[in-house]
């Protein structure tokens, strides 16, 4: 960063290397406070937020019924404590309101036992009960405490859900569920060690509840955009409302109650939308409505509160797409309409639409990748080296590791922090026990956290810190408990093998066909391997069981499955050649790792050989540097230090200040960083 300094006095304007304001601890693993910039940033970012307006403390704790015996936020330890942005410590007091609350007569919400928020319509015939929570843990202990102030007698059970739900909620859950869980703890800051300046929360609640997850599957199907069901003796109007955050939602209005549920579409602060599209908009009951609920925080209580808070949402929403779409157009890429993009200030003050956990930067981006997908549309980055390759090249070229901290520390001196992590990032890929470069990387994200309104960015930002400092720790796996297995149909539970089908052990097996089936759910496949894909096809009549070497029926699922992946004919009936089950086993790849590496190299990927710049020929060229800088005292230094271009900027940018301060006479100052000469101009500019 170059900046042009100007005193008055002695009327003399330098350029030089900005320095550091604050002195920094040494790379070590100890966590670091926020720095001055850091908290400047912080100020700027909460500038239009007005705290002193209690309404929002008042709609939270509104209803209040009963608390559990105890609740853990988190711990605290440490003697440096972070100064944090006070709109995420204001959404901290908020989240910390836990427990049954009274929405309204007949309503009632369980706050605070996982991400999502459970609410109770106590109806003529039953109670609904509007989000289980995503594990039995949580919401066992949610149902348990509503139940402290109400009695329940058992009774059927119905379950009603959006179209494609079963779909969506299975795949995203089975296929890449190591994956996710994986992203999701950064997410959630579950990986962060308990301390004073660890994760504070995420954006929902506190976190996410490490628990087995269950699936209970519909009986009542929401499949177009408008119905009308009664359940329980309440009659609901339900509005499907396809990926406007959820690839599968809806909303609910109880016109006997005047209750609106917004699902996941309209909380208290930005969310995540992957796509722009919105949900559609029927407002003809609007007026109707006098309070509003959504499967996360708290309510909004009578209509005009209620119409405001959409309406602001609504434009909250919008305002992204519409300028990420007109700066695309301009040709702006992903990164640099994050940077560009700004809510206006009468969005940025609303706090219930801030980016408590959903962020601009981030659904600017989504946007992007909706319209455009994920290249830039530049060349040279079509086909850009993989990050171990990258980091390999770009650590050669600085020569070394050194050499690329030592940059790496003046960046951080300078509150470059964005730049420093990247720079780092790269030094690590190149050298994994590298731990200097780890603790300068980890502190740079650290800084970066700080500044971060948003619970998840800043525990992504926090746990890649952690991580750095002291590896991976304890990771839970995915717990998916057998009611996954229960009600995800075979084709669906056989597309998971799909994706594990090893591509050399499959080409031996070219040809292999088999057919499997469940005895309780009468289903029957087709499974055959093709050019090493395995395809699973259902039995029809463009579909014939012809051709099959052998035929493998279980009476469950789960029975079927274990057989397929570990060959054993014990679990299945087996009519034809049984050594294909042992080949199509052979097949199935064990390989999987849901602790993958994010912070360093990935365990299972091999990097390709590099050619990288001779470390000589950059010892020869500081030599060189250093022979023509020892003449340069003797010479005029001109063409050492700034060109001649750079030299009349600076007297034109002098003689304009010079003007505005009445100075007549200036001396230009112009210096090189680590070169012995340092030449002055003096021109009367009167």
């Amino acid at each position: 960063m170059i900046t042009l300094q100007g005193n008055s006095s002695t009327s003399t304007y330098t350029i030089a290397a900005a320095v550091a304001t604050g002195a920094y601890a040494s790379l070590d693993a100890s966590y670091k406070p926020a720095s001055d910039f850091t908290k400047a940033e912080i100020a700027e970012s909460d500038k239009n937020l007005n705290f002193s307006n209690y309404t929002m403390y008042e709609e939270v704790d509104c209803g209040f019924v009963v608390a559990p015996n105890t609740t853990r936020i988190m711990d605290t330890s440490g003697e440096n404590v972070a100064i944090d942005s006070d709109a995420i410590i204001a959404l901290a007091q908020f989240l910390a309101r836990t427990g049954v609350y009274r929405v309204q007569d007949k309503v009632y919400q369980v706050r605070g036992m996982d991400l999502a928020t459970m609410t109770i319509i106590e109806a003529p015939e039953g109670l609904i009960v509007v989000n289980l929570l995503g594990s039995s843990e949580p919401a066992k202990i949610a149902f348990e405490l509503y139940m402290t102030h109400e009695s329940f007698i058992n009774g059927s059970i119905q379950v009603v859900a959006p179209l494609n739900f079963v779909e969506e909620a299975l795949s995203e859950n089975y296929m890449v569920a190591g994956s996710m869980f994986r992203r999701a703890f950064y997410m959630y800051g579950n990986l962060i060690k308990p301390h004073a300046q660890g994760s504070i929360h995420a954006g929902l609640a506190f976190g996410a509840a490490n628990s087995q997850f269950g699936f209970v599957a519909p009986t009542i199907s929401i499949d177009t955009d408008l119905e009308h069901h009664t359940m329980a003796g309440l009659d609901f109007e339900f509005m499907l409302t396809l990926s406007p955050e959820a690839p599968s939602e809806f909303h609910f209005f109880v016109p006997e109650l005047k209750l609106l549920n917004t699902g996941e579409n309209v909380v208290m602060g930005m969310h995540n939308c992957l796509t722009p599209r919105g949900a559609k908009e029927d407002l003809r009951s609007l007026w109707l409505v006098e309070n509003m609920i959504g499967q996360h925080h708290w309510p909004k209580y009578g209509n005009a509160a209620v119409v405001e808070h959409l309406e602001n949402y609504r434009d909250t929403i919008k305002f992204p797409h519409n300028q990420a779409v007109r700066l695309l157009k301009l040709g702006l890429g992903m990164e640099e309409i994050s940077e560009t993009i700004e809510l206006p200030a009468s969005l940025d003050s609303n706090f219930s639409t801030r980016g408590h956990y959903g962020h601009l930067k981030h659904n600017s981006k989504e946007v992007y990748q909706f319209y455009v997908g994920w290249w830039d549309g530049k060349p040279a980055t079509y086909q850009q080296l993989p990050p171990v390759e990258r980091a390999q090249q770009y650590a050669a070229d600085m020569g070394g590791n050194a050499e690329v901290r030592k940059r790496g520390e003046w960046h951080r001196d300078n509150e470059n922090y964005r730049y420093c992590a990247k720079i780092m990032n790269h030094a690590v890929f190149n050298d994994p026990t590298d731990m200097a470069a780890k603790y300068l990387e980890a502190d740079c994200l650290e800084q970066i956290g700080y500044s971060e309104e948003s619970g998840p960015r800043r525990n992504y930002m926090q746990t890649g810190s952690e991580e750095l400092r002291h590896g991976k720790g304890a990771y839970p796996p995915a717990d998916l408990g057998p009611s996954f297995v229960l009600n995800m149909p075979l084709y669906m539970l056989l597309q998971g093998l799909e994706i594990r089908i090893n591509p050399e052990q499959a080409n031996k097996a070219h040809g292999l066909s088999i057919l499997v089936g469940v005895e309780e759910t009468n289903e029957m496949l087709d499974v055959r391997i093709s050019n090493a894909v395995m395809l699973s096809l259902p039995i029809t009549d463009m579909n014939p069981r012809s051709g099959s070497t052998a035929n493998f029926t279980a009476k469950t699922r789960s029975d079927l499955i274990a057989a397929l992946v570990t060959e054993n004919s014990s679990l299945v009936s087996v009519t034809g050649d049984i050594d294909a089950l042992k080949e199509f086993a052979s097949c199935i790849s064990t390989d999987e790792d849901a602790t993958w590496n994010v912070m360093t190299p990935r365990d299972f990927y091999e990097p390709k050989p590099q050619k990288t710049y001779p470390a000589s020929l950059i010892q020869t060229l500081v030599a060189q540097t250093s022979t023509a800088e020892s003449s340069c005292v003797e010479q005029s230094c001109l063409d050492q230090g700034l060109s001649v271009g750079a030299v009349v900027g600076v007297a034109v940018a002098a003689l304009i200040v010079g003007l505005v301060g009445g100075i007549g006479v200036n001396t230009i100052v112009y210096r090189r960083k680590n070169n012995a000469c340092a030449a002055e101009s003096t021109t009367d500019l009167g």
